[in-house]
C-alpha cells in the first residue's frame, strides 16, 4: 500500500503572524534602546522639560488670543497643531515666539544654553518623526518639508542669544567661586579646635544639649570641608556621601602598606550620568593621611566625625546614612537626610568669621581651592600634574586644557598680568624672564654680592636677637609688685555665649586672639544662672527621630506607614512609642510631629481605610501633607478614635 502524500508545506496565516512578531518586536526593541542609551537621562528629562513648557506655551497662546479674539491671518485651528508630530506653517514661528519669551523678555532672561537646549529638543522631537533635514516651507500649501527648528529665523534667534552672552560685560565677567587657600584652612581649624578640642569630640558629653550643639557644628565641619577639600567634591556631591560608599580596610602597595580610607564617589557629576562610555569609569579615591597639613587631613577628621556620630544616633552606622545628615534645631539627627546647602554655607560663613577671615566664601571654595592647592601652592614634591587634577576632580576627559588652566590659575593669573604698576622703580625689570608657578620673583642666578648681603642682614638680626632675650630674662627675674591674681568675672567673649557646666570631660575654650584682662579672671557659665534667660535645651534621644514626610500627593501614605510600621533603621512605629518619647520634655521635639500624623491615621481609619472615599472625602491630599492636615483639622476638630 503507499504511503500517503505529505502535504507540501505553504506560507500560512500562521507564519505571518510570526513574522510580524518578529518585526514588530525588533522594532520595539530598537526604539527602546535608542531611548535608554542614545541620551543620559538627565539630558532626556531636560529635553522633555523643554518640550512640555513649548507645548504649555502655545496652549496658553491660543487662550488668550481666543480671548482678545484677535483677527490676523493666522488660524487658530492650523496653530494649535503647530508641535505636533508632523509639522505645518506655524512650528517654526511658534517654536521662534517661545525661545524669544525665554531669552529676551523680563528682568531674568535665560542665556544660551536655555535657547541651545530649547533648539535641540525640538530638532530632536520632530527628526523621530522623520523631519530632520533642511527645513523648506511651500508658502502656497503650507506643506513643511525638514525641521522646523532649523529654520533660518530659528537660527538666527539662537545665534543673537548667544552674540549677546559673548558681548562685552554680559558673559565675560568671571562667575568662579573665591578658592579657600590653605592658610584660611588651617586658620579655621585652628580656631575651631580651641573652641571645641579634639578631646571633646572623641568623648563627647551628650547629656548636656548645649555642649552637643557645639560639638555638632565643629565636628560636621570639619569632616566636611576636610573632605571637599581633599577631593575637589561640590557641595551636592560632598552630602549625598553613604556610609556604605566607605571603606576602611584599603592597604596601599608594599612594602610599607600604607593604609587608607576607599571613598566611591558615585554621586560625582556627570559619571553616574554619562551615556556612551567605552569602559567603567573608576570611581574610588584612595584617602591617606596627611600628618604635615592636619587642616586638609581628611583621613583623621572623617573617622572622628564618623565616630561621634554613631555615639549621637546610639547604634552603628548604616550603609545608608549619610556621612553628613541633617541636624534638626532641636538636636534630633536625621540619618536619612542629607545636610542642606544652607546650613554648609552658613556653617562655612561662621567659621570664616569666627577665625578673622575678611572673605565671602561659597561652598564651592573647597572644590577650587583644593585643585589651585594640588597644582601651585603645595611644596613643589607634593604638586599634581594636569591630568591628576583633572583625574581626581571628575572633570570630563574632553575639556579643554585652557579652560581648566583658566579656572585653576584664573586669579593667579590676574595678578601676575596686571601691569597697571610698570614704572614702580620697586617692581623689577619686566623683561621675559622665567617666572616659577606660584611666585613673583624671577628666577635670577645669585650673584656673591647678594650672598653677603644676606650674611650680613643675618647676621644683624641674630645680635639684635640676643639683646632683646637677655633683658627679657633680667626683667623675668625681678618680681612685680603689681602683679595679682583676681578670681572675678569679666564680661563673656561672644564665643562663650553658650554655657557649658565644668564636668571632667574636655573642655571648650575661648579663641586666644581674643581680649582679656590683665589679670587672672575665671568664668564658670553653669545652665542654672541662664534657664531664667532662655528655654532649657532637651538632649535627644539616640536613635530616635521622625522621618521628614516627602512633598506632594504621596505624603500621607507615608504619614501612616510611619504611623503604623515605623520606618527606616527598625524605627518603633509612631503608635507604639513610649509616653516618655513624646510628653513632657520631649512633647516639643516630637510631640507635634507626631500628632500630626495621628490625626490623619484616625480620619483614614475612620473611613474604614478606604482611599478612595479618603481622596474624594480630602482632595487636598493631592496638594501635600499640610494641607490634608488642615482639610482635616476644620471638618472634624476632635477625633474619637482610639489607635490599638
Amino acid at each position: 500500500m503507499a504511503r500517503p502524500k505529505k502535504q507540501s508545506s505553504t506560507p500560512d496565516s500562521t507564519c505571518s503572524t510570526k513574522a510580524s512578531d518578529t518585526l514588530a518586536t525588533l522594532e520595539a526593541a530598537c526604539h527602546d534602546s535608542i531611548d535608554k542609551y542614545g541620551l543620559s537621562k538627565t539630558t532626556t528629562s531636560t529635553y522633555s522639560g523643554y518640550t512640555g513648557n513649548t507645548r504649555t506655551f502655545l496652549e496658553n497662546l491660543i487662550e488668550e488670543r481666543k480671548r482678545l479674539r484677535v483677527k490676523d491671518h493666522i488660524s487658530n485651528t492650523e496653530l494649535a497643531h503647530a508641535l505636533d508630530k508632523v509639522p505645518n506653517r506655524y512650528s517654526s514661528y511658534v517654536l521662534q515666539l517661545f525661545i524669544g519669551q525665554k531669552c529676551c523678555t523680563g528682568e531674568k532672561r535665560c542665556g544660551k544654553s536655555t535657547a541651545e537646549g530649547i533648539y535641540s529638543a525640538w530638532v530632536k522631537e520632530w527628526s523621530k518623526s522623520g523631519y530632520g533635514g533642511d527645513y523648506h516651507c511651500d508658502p502656497k500649501t503650507g506643506k513643511v518639508m525638514g525641521c522646523p527648528a532649523k529654520a533660518y529665523e530659528v537660527k538666527q534667534l539662537v545665534r543673537s542669544v548667544k552674540a549677546r552672552a559673548a558681548q562685552r560685560g554680559e558673559a565675560t565677567e568671571r562667575h568662579h567661586a573665591e578658592a579657600i587657600t590653605i592658610e584660611d584652612m588651617r586658620a579655621i581649624m585652628d580656631w575651631s579646635e580651641v573652641i571645641c578640642p579634639d578631646s571633646a569630640l572623641e568623648n563627647p558629653l551628650l547629656s548636656n544639649p548645649d555642649a552637643a550643639k557645639i560639638m555638632d557644628k565643629h565636628g560636621l565641619y570639619r569632616a566636611f570641608s576636610t573632605t571637599a577639600f581633599t577631593m575637589f567634591t561640590r557641595n551636592f556631591e560632598t552630602c549625598n556621601i553613604r556610609y556604605g560608599d566607605l571603606d576602611f580596610n584599603g592597604r596601599g602597595p608594599a612594602p610599607k602598606y600604607n593604609p587608607f580610607i576607599g571613598v566611591e564617589l558615585s554621586e560625582r557629576k556627570g559619571w553616574q550620568k554619562a551615556a556612551g562610555n567605552d569602559g567603567v569609569i573608576d570611581q574610588t579615591y584612595e584617602i591617606y593621611e596627611q600628618p604635615n597639613h592636619r587642616e586638609i587631613d581628611m583621613y583623621t577628621h572623617l573617622p572622628r566625625w564618623l565616630k561621634y556620630l554613631s555615639l549621637r544616633l546610639g547604634r552603628p552606622l548604616h550603609r545608608d546614612d549619610y556621612i553628613f545628615p541633617y541636624i534638626a534645631p532641636n538636636g534630633v539627627v536625621h540619618p536619612n537626610t542629607p545636610v542642606s546647602y544652607d546650613t554648609v554655607q552658613n556653617l562655612l560663613q561662621e567659621f570664616a568669621s569666627g577665625a578673622g577671615l575678611g572673605k565671602t566664601l561659597t561652598t564651592h571654595c573647597f572644590r577650587r581651592g583644593g585643585a589651585q592647592y594640588r597644582f601651585m601652592y603645595a611644596a613643589v614634591a607634593e604638586r599634581w600634574s594636569l591630568n591628576a587634577i583633572q583625574w581626581w576632580g571628575g572633570w570630563a576627559v574632553g575639556e579643554g586644557v585652557d579652560v581648566l588652566l583658566r579656572y585653576l590659575v584664573n586669579s593667579l593669573h590676574n595678578v601676575e598680568n596686571n601691569y597697571r604698576s610698570a614704572l614702580d622703580p620697586d617692581r623689577g625689570a619686566l623683561g621675559d624672564k622665567r617666572v616659577l608657578l606660584g611666585s613673583d620673583r624671577p628666577c635670577d642666578p645669585v650673584s656673591q654680592e647678594d650672598i653677603l648681603d644676606l650674611k650680613a642682614c643675618l647676621a644683624e638680626k641674630m645680635e639684635q636677637l640676643a639683646i632683646t632675650l637677655t633683658q627679657n630674662t633680667r626683667s623675668a627675674i625681678t618680681p612685680s609688685p603689681s602683679a595679682s591674681c583676681n578670681p572675678t568675672a569679666t564680661n563673656p567673649s561672644p564665643y562663650s555665649s553658650v554655657p557649658l557646666p565644668p564636668s571632667p570631660s574636655p573642655s571648650f575654650g575661648v579663641p586666644p586672639n581674643l581680649p582679656t584682662s590683665s589679670t587672672c579672671t575665671m568664668v564658670q557659665p553653669t545652665l542654672a544662672t541662664t534657664a531664667s534667660a532662655c528655654r532649657r535645651r532637651v538632649v535627644a534621644i539616640p536613635g530616635v527621630y521622625i522621618p521628614n514626610l516627602p512633598a506632594g500627593a504621596g505624603a500621607w501614605r507615608e504619614a501612616i506607614q510611619q504611623w503604623e510600621g515605623g520606618g527606616a533603621d527598625n524605627i518603633l512605629p509612631l503608635r507604639d512609642w513610649p509616653p516618655a518619647w513624646y510628653t513632657g520634655d520631649m512633647r516639643t521635639t516630637f510631640g507635634s510631629k507626631r500628632g500630626d500624623r495621628k490625626t490623619v491615621a484616625e480620619e483614614f481609619y475612620r473611613l474604614n481605610r478606604d482611599e478612595e472615599m479618603f481622596i474624594q472625602l480630602y482632595p487636598e491630599a493631592g496638594k501635600g501633607f499640610r494641607a490634608l492636615l488642615t482639610a482635616i483639622q476644620a471638618r472634624s476638630p476632635t477625633h474619637t478614635i482610639e489607635i490599638s
